[in-house]
This record gives C-alpha cells, structure tokens and sequence, in this order.
C-alpha cells in the first residue's frame, strides 16, 4: 500500500466514524480486571452504525487464537463484544509496551461492571472512535 493510498484511506475511515456508519478500526486491546492486565492483542474494533437497534462494538484479533487472551477462555474465536458500556475515558500512554502510536498517544478505557477494556488507536482517530463508543453507553 502507498502512503497516499494509506492516507486516503485513513480519512475515509474517518469520514465514516463521524458520520455514524459502520467502520472497522485498527487497534491494539487488552482486558484488565481484578486479576490484573491482559496481553495486548492486534485487531480490528467493529463499530455497528449509529442509529435503532445497532448492536454494540466488538474486537477481531488479528491471530484467531489471540482472541482467547482478549476473553481469557481457550477456544474463543471471533469476535468479542467490547460492553455492555458503562463508562468510556481517556488516559495517556504510560509504558513503552503500549506506545503503538506513540509515547504521546492516549488510550481508551471502555469500563464494564466486570472488566476494563483498554484500546489503542491512530491518535487522529482517538476523539471520533471515543465518541462511537460512548454512544453505547447504558442507562
């Protein structure tokens, strides 16, 4: 791929999370919970379109048998939901080991009542992906 294609690409990606669609987004994720962090798994982060009955975000690992380090159960394969959202933040990148884009990335925290979902994306991507996932925040 050309860096122009790359480019092109990349604002197109844009113009569809902020215009509500659904949009496939590259991303590194990894669970946390009250037994501490996860693995960081490369994927892609699905976002249903905005609007009735949408459904709610989900993570593909790259490698099938990553996705089983995401949930922590062996055999999961396919996509795993990233909710029922509770909460959605921002934290900046801490570590070397999760400066995919950057030691002066942020990171994005999706909190369930059960676990943390921390997701790295393209810093030119982090405030419209923030505000997708924040749409599905419950009551």
């Amino acid at each position: 791929m050309t860096l122009r294609r790359g480019r092109r690409r990349a604002r197109e990606r844009r113009a569809l999370l902020e215009g509500g669609s659904e949009v496939e987004v590259r991303c590194h994720l990894r669970r946390t919970s009250s037994r501490g962090w996860g693995p960081w798994v490369e994927g892609v982060l699905q976002l249903p379109g905005v609007g009735a009955g949408a459904g709610e975000a989900a993570f593909l690992a790259d490698d099938p048998a990553a996705a089983a380090l995401v949930v922590g159960r062996t055999g999961r394969s396919g996509p795993v939901p990233v909710g029922p959202t509770q909460d959605v933040s921002r934290r900046p990148v801490r570590f070397k080991g999760e400066a995919f884009f950057g030691l002066d990335a942020e990171v994005l925290v999706v909190a369930t009542d059960r676990y943390q979902s921390e997701i790295a994306v393209d810093p030119a991507e982090v405030d419209a992906v923030a505000g997708r996932l924040a749409s599905f925040v419950g009551p």
